[in-house]
């Protein structure tokens, strides 16, 4: 599993240019694993520091928008939900820090990943010609 640290490379200690670094690429390099699980209030999420358990993935409110709006259930659903372009341009400023100066929070973005709002409700509504702004950020943030 890949170790991810806050501790700054120092030159010369064999760092790697930012585009060489080490990134997580499945879902075993981020997920907290059982023996850990009594230090991260149970199996979920983490990256950099941060921990995303799954109950604070069950209980949080972007779970639920997911599951009415781009889960696989809602978009199997007769008739499957219409696309909101006020709940994209709403994420965009609540979740994503549209506007802001800061960053979106990094808990929040990954909340977005594990629902695939990327690949479920951002991509399969982009029409090039009619996206509005904060649909283009989304993807881009994503």
């Amino acid at each position: 599993m890949l170790e991810v640290t806050d501790r700054p490379e120092q030159p010369g200690e064999g760092a790697l240019p930012p585009s060489k670094k080490l990134r997580p690429s499945s879902l075993e390099d981020v997920v907290v694993r059982s023996e850990d699980a009594a230090q991260h209030g149970g199996v979920g999420i983490k990256s950099a520091g941060y921990t995303l358990t799954m109950r604070e993935i069950k209980s949080d409110k972007l779970t639920s928008t997911a599951a009415a709006n781009w889960s696989t259930a809602a978009r199997q659903a007769q008739p499957p939900p219409a696309f909101d372009p006020s709940l994209v341009q709403s994420i965009y400023l609540t979740e994503l820090g549209g506007g802001s100066e800061q960053p979106a929070a990094l808990k929040r973005v990954m909340l977005l990943e594990v629902s695939q709002y990327l690949e479920n409700y951002l991509w399969p509504h982009f029409e090039a010609g009619a996206a509005s702004f904060e649909h283009v950020m989304s993807i881009i943030l994503m």
